[in-house]
């Protein structure tokens, strides 16, 4: 299980402090850890739960951005993103070209540094912004 599901699973949980510990307990990197590292590992996990629960997101919203390999801030940036144009992107949806020319800064932003060839990502040919 990704320290992102922690987003998704610790929630609403009572026994958060202790699911937390047995979650991080049971990855892989735990068993291959050394045993000084692993109390740190542990460590590292309830941090990141507490940041979660202190967040102001509600619990849905918590769930639903753990379904995603981003944290909260990319997952709620890329919501707003997609709020703000949305008049932009209803526009360009019936055309393939124009729509990806009006998502492609977000792409860009959040995968583009994914691209296989380990370059600088690339613009579509015939972007047009919408930002």
């Amino acid at each position: 299980m990704k320290a992102t599901s922690l987003i998704a699973v610790c929630v609403e949980r009572k026994d958060r402090a202790e699911y937390v510990e047995t979650l991080a307990k049971e990855t892989f990197a735990h068993h291959l850890a050394s045993e000084g590292v692993r109390g740190q590992f542990v460590k590292v996990f309830s941090v990141i739960s507490s940041a979660i629960e202190r967040s102001n997101f509600s619990p849905e919203k918590r769930r639903a951005f753990g379904k995603t390999l981003l944290g909260l801030r990319d997952s709620h940036d890329i919501e707003s993103w997609i709020s703000e144009n949305s008049g932009s992107i209803i526009l360009s949806s019936d055309n393939e070209d124009l729509l990806l020319g009006c998502l492609w800064p977000i792409i860009e932003k959040y995968i583009g540094n994914m691209a296989s060839d380990g370059g600088e990502p690339r613009r579509p040919a015939e972007c047009v912004d919408c930002v």
